[in-house]
Parts: structure tokens; sequence; C-alpha cells
């Protein structure tokens, strides 16, 4: 469940929705799930430009340390705009972030290519510095008691 997802001691929570044609489809993020320091959960979608900015808050209100859009690419995409929608959002939302009291680079978006070397690592960077983030928290919520 979320729930005890998020309440985890060890591992910050990433939720991630992936473009079911993209990445994910083709089975490309295993790698990142078996190197992450983070618990990441992936919802595959239809298309990243769906995603409203509501479902990106509604991650962190779920318990979410960080959240991540990863597109298909531009180049990949049969839809028109897909990154200049999702971008929008994702803005917006980190506007909101910023507002309440959340750093707003826990928010990112990606387009990568199944055909990247090694199309995870931008994923990777963004958990290693959500991992930072959640433990720095962690040691304010520390200090504070």
């Amino acid at each position: 469940s979320f729930k005890s997802a998020s309440q985890s001691k060890f591992k910050p929570l990433i939720f991630g929705f992936c473009c079911q044609y993209g990445l994910y489809g083709t089975g490309a993020l295993a790698s990142l799930w078996r190197k992450a320091k983070a618990g990441i959960w992936i919802v595959p979608v239809l298309c990243v430009a769906k995603i409203e900015t509501e479902h990106l808050l509604r991650a962190f209100e779920m318990g979410a340390e960080g959240v991540f859009i990863a597109g298909c690419g531009q180049e990949q995409c049969a839809r028109e705009d897909t990154a200049f929608w999702a971008l929008q959002r994702v803005e917006k939302a980190r506007k909101i972030l910023q507002q309440i009291g959340l750093e707003p680079q826990r928010l990112q978006a990606f387009n990568l290519y199944p055909s990247d070397e090694d199309p995870a690592n931008a994923l990777d960077e963004f958990t290693e510095q959500i991992g930072e983030l959640y433990l720095a928290s962690a040691i304010k919520q520390e200090v504070k008691t």
C-alpha cells in the first residue's frame, strides 16, 4: 500500500508517471529499480500530456518525497505538443510546491528514449537527489525533536 511505502525509514518514496509506449513499455526502467536507493512506484499512462497538476500534487499528498514524469520523447511520440503540456503542468505544480514550503526540484520531467545508452541515467540522478533531500529533511526533523 502507499501508506506503508511512505512510512519506510530507509527509502524515500518516488512516484513516477511513465508513458506506456516509452521506457515503461520497453522494460528499460528495470535497471533503475535494481539499483535505486528509493522506493519507486511507477504508474503507466497512455500519454504524459494527460497528467494534470492535481495528479502530481496528489502524489506528494500520498507521501511521495519526489515525483517524475517520464515521456517517450518528442520524435517518438504520436501526439503533438506532449512535452509542452507536460512541462506546463510540472511548472505549475513546482510553483505550488514552493508556496507550501517544499523544494520544487522534488518534481521533474524527462524525455527518455529506449535507444539511449543508459536511458535510466537521468532518473538515477533524480533518485539520488531525492535521497539527499529526504536525508536532509529527516535530519531537520531529528534536530527539532
